[in-house]
């Protein structure tokens, strides 16, 4: 994990637009296919799970980027 740090700039980590725009996907996608909303949701979640376990964000980071793309998905 640590050389996952080494190519990273420091301004590089709040918000996680990985958790941002998958977010962003998921609700255009379950707007399309509401059926699938589910499995739409655990993959967003995996996807915000994994930039946490591999030490590429912080939880706050990725919580922000959920945030602001739920936020930016209202207007």
């Amino acid at each position: 994990m640590q050389q996952n740090r080494l190519f990273d700039a420091e301004w590089m980590a709040a918000p996680s637009f990985h958790a941002a725009w998958t977010v962003i996907t998921m609700q255009a996608l379950s707007q399309q296919y509401g059926r699938f909303r589910f499995l739409f949701w655990i993959s967003t979640l995996l996807v915000c799970a994994s930039c946490v376990l591999t030490g590429s964000h912080a939880i706050a980071d990725v919580l922000i980027g959920m945030v602001l793309a739920i936020l930016s998905g209202d207007m």
